[in-house]
C-alpha cells in the first residue's frame, strides 16, 4: 500500500518481499485489486527476496542464494513482520494475577483483531 501511494505520486518503487507473494495477509479481493493497481504503476516486485544490506544508497538483496545489487535509491521504506512478545504474562501469573493476553502479544495481526481480542478479554471480566 505504501508502494501504491508513492508510485501514484510519480515515484518509481521497488518492493522487496521475503515471502513468495506480496500482501498475503490481505483479504483475497483487496489483494487482487491492489495487485491490479500496482501493475499499472511504476512498481517493481521482487518476491522470495531479502534485503541483506545497504551500501551507501545501493540496496543489496539475495534471492535463491544469489546476491544482487538493485541499484541506488533516494528513499527506503522498511516494513518488516512482527512476532508476539508474551514475556510478561507468565511473571504476572506467577504472582497470582489473572491475565488475558491480547493483541500482538497473543499473535501478530491487524489492529481490528487486537481491538477485538481486547474487547473479548474485557467482556470476560
Amino acid at each position: 500500500e505504501v508502494a501504491e501511494l508513492l508510485a501514484s505520486q510519480d515515484r518509481h518503487c521497488v518492493v522487496v518481499e521475503a515471502l513468495d507473494e506480496v500482501a498475503r495477509d490481505m483479504s483475497p479481493l483487496n489483494r487482487k485489486l491492489l495487485m491490479k493497481r500496482l501493475a499499472s504503476l511504476p512498481v517493481e516486485l521482487h518476491t522470495g527476496t531479502e534485503l541483506v544490506r545497504m551500501e551507501g544508497r545501493r540496496a543489496i538483496v539475495t534471492r535463491e542464494g544469489q546476491e544482487r545489487d538493485l541499484g541506488a535509491f533516494d528513499s527506503v521504506v522498511v516494513a518488516v513482520g512482527n512476532r508476539s512478545d508474551d514475556r510478561l504474562s507468565a511473571k504476572l501469573r506467577a504472582e497470582g494475577l489473572a491475565v488475558a493476553v491480547v493483541g500482538d502479544a497473543e499473535k501478530p495481526a491487524r489492529v481490528v483483531d487486537a481491538v477485538s481480542s481486547g474487547r473479548a478479554a474485557a467482556a470476560a471480566i
